[in-house]
């Protein structure tokens, strides 16, 4: 964000105009990045949750079948 924010403030870092695109290409493609991991990161959270609940789920009813052996 402040790599962005030196870029558009006029005034604050003298550039031509195809300087300032470039820079805001790269800027734009770092955060395309994050956000490529930030989905990736979010997708393999989710299958780690729902693999812990399945695996409860198997705790549970093993669990359930032993108190009604006894």
């Amino acid at each position: 964000m402040e790599e962005l924010m030196l870029v558009i403030a006029s005034g604050k870092i003298e550039m031509t105009e195809g300087q300032r695109l470039q820079r805001l290409d790269k800027v734009f493609m770092s955060m395309r990045d994050k956000f490529s991991f930030a989905q990736y990161f979010t997708g393999q959270v989710n299958v780690l949750k729902e693999q812990i609940k399945s695996e409860l789920k198997s705790v549970n009813q093993i669990h359930h079948m032993y108190e009604t052996v006894n």
